[in-house]
């Protein structure tokens, strides 16, 4: 059991914490578990800063999908995946996924597939094995497969490939 000034002295330093970056339930249970709070403080310290807006996790979670999209490139699946390590209400998820802009997302898989072929299509002699490549690179980045499968052949079309 800690000791009032020990339970505020965490409570300050989550604000700290919260105020500066978006922060999700789960990653400050870890941290104040880390500070060697019991559960029981920890989840009340969690409240207080729910209370005071300093944790939302629907926020968190319009944040992640927005920012992974954007600067990682990745697709709906692996933020999808990623975000469920980090938040355990799945309806959070899903609302944080439906923001999602389709045509944004088609616009980053297709410059990544763009930016592959440019560094396979004089190395790869078998226009089989180049499709392959860039179904893995897209499928790795967690896009969709008929998304990304279609890409690909639009691609590869485009640049007079038809043997596929």
């Amino acid at each position: 059991m800690n000791t009032d000034k020990d339970i505020e002295r965490a409570l300050h330093k989550m604000q700290e914490i919260c105020s500066s970056k978006e922060t999700c339930s789960q990653e400050v249970l870890v941290k104040l578990l880390k500070m060697n709070l019991i559960h029981d403080e920890a989840y009340k310290i969690i409240e207080t800063l729910k209370l005071e807006k300093y944790i939302d996790d629907q926020r968190f979670a319009n944040y992640f999908v927005r920012d992974k999209l954007r600067f990682n490139k990745w697709g709906k699946n692996k933020i999808k995946f990623e975000l469920q390590k980090k938040i355990t209400d799945k309806q959070l998820i899903v609302n944080a996924l439906e923001n999602v802009n389709i045509e944004e997302s088609n616009e980053i898989l297709e410059k990544e597939l763009l930016k592959k072929w440019k560094s396979i299509e004089k190395k790869e002699e078998e226009p089989y094995k180049k499709l392959q490549k860039l179904i893995r690179l897209g499928l790795s980045k967690g896009f969709e497969y008929q998304e990304v499968m279609n890409l690909s052949k639009k691609i590869m079309k485009n640049e007079k490939i038809s043997e596929i």
